[in-house]
């Protein structure tokens, strides 16, 4: 990618993260409740003492362009669900958690969807994995992971139900994120080879004598992987929203279950910088795939 073409593509993306801070911050303010409705206890100067404090008692906009003001230095402001703890400390005690998670997740569910997808195509079992994939997509993660629990924890007693200690507790929950994405992989991945197969040149090799797994393996599959290539988009950002219920369920103290709480909670500024912070991801997974995507095929640079 040429370098112009990336420092547009840089201020498309600051752009979009801006825009999502002001819709976020706006939405979630215009819910009706507060933060600190529910703590009956308080007096209503104690109240008051703590709308001053985070700065609610100012209008919306003011409240905005304050809180504008300090994320360009670098300052995501206090929480209110562990009051008086910054929310950039609340956010770093859990996110190396989040993120092994996500990592584990995306690389079974890259390396499996290509694995599966290479043998079904190379054992004419395409029908199966079609039938999984629209299967697994018909299933939402609230039904996958306890159907799991009571198959591999309840019934069979090989898994445990949380994730503690034990390597083998984060085996579910990996699973029920990796599912969804390995099947679209390897349906993805079967349908470019489909199609790569049926260009004149690779008619023209076979015709010359040269074998099917040869072409597969070193011209087919490579144009093949830019479909899958292209996916990886959606499917993080559906291992972070499928994040918020797996880690409900299995008991992990990740972002996920954080930024369900925060919601709950109306903790507003936990909440924006959640989703900034799963914005930034999106958007800068998004920019270096179009990068990679680009090295496969530089001719797809006009699109980008």
């Amino acid at each position: 990618m040429s370098l112009p073409r990336l420092l547009r593509r840089l201020l498309s993306a600051l752009l979009t993260l801006l825009i999502l801070v002001v819709l976020c911050f706006s939405l979630v303010r215009l819910v009706p409740g507060g933060p600190f409705d529910e703590e009956s206890h308080l007096s209503t100067a104690v109240r008051e003492y703590q709308q001053h404090t985070y700065g609610f008692d100012r209008s919306l906009p003011q409240q905005l362009g304050l809180y504008v003001l300090q994320l360009v230095q670098g300052d995501l402001g206090l929480s209110t669900l562990f009051q008086g703890q910054s929310v950039v400390v609340v956010i770093s005690r859990v996110l190396p958690t989040s993120l092994n998670l996500g990592l584990l997740v995306l690389a079974l569910s890259w390396f499996g969807g290509i694995g599966l997808g290479t043998i079904a195509f190379q054992n004419k079992s395409q029908k199966i994995v079609r039938f999984l994939h629209w299967l697994f997509l018909a299933a939402p993660t609230l039904f996958l992971g306890p159907v799991l629990i009571l198959i591999f924890s309840i019934w069979w007693n090989l898994l445990p139900a949380a994730v503690d200690s034990r390597w083998q507790s984060w085996v579910l929950p990996v699973l029920v994120l990796a599912i969804r994405p390995t099947a679209n992989i390897a349906r993805l991945l079967m349908s470019g080879l489909d199609e790569s197969l049926a260009q004149p040149w690779v008619q023209t090799a076979m015709a010359y004598g040269i074998s099917q797994k040869r072409i597969i393996g070193r011209l087919a599959f490579r144009q093949s992987l830019i479909p899958t290539l292209a996916y990886l988009g959606p499917a993080i950002a559906g291992i972070f929203s499928g994040s918020v219920i797996v880690e409900s369920i299995f008991n992990i103290q990740g972002l996920g279950s954080l930024f369900a709480q925060a919601l709950l909670n109306r903790d507003y500024n936990l909440t924006v910088a959640l989703t900034l912070f799963y914005g930034s991801i999106l958007i800068g997974i998004n920019v270096l795939i179009d990068a990679v995507m680009w090295r496969f095929e530089p001719r797809m640079e006009s699109a980008l």
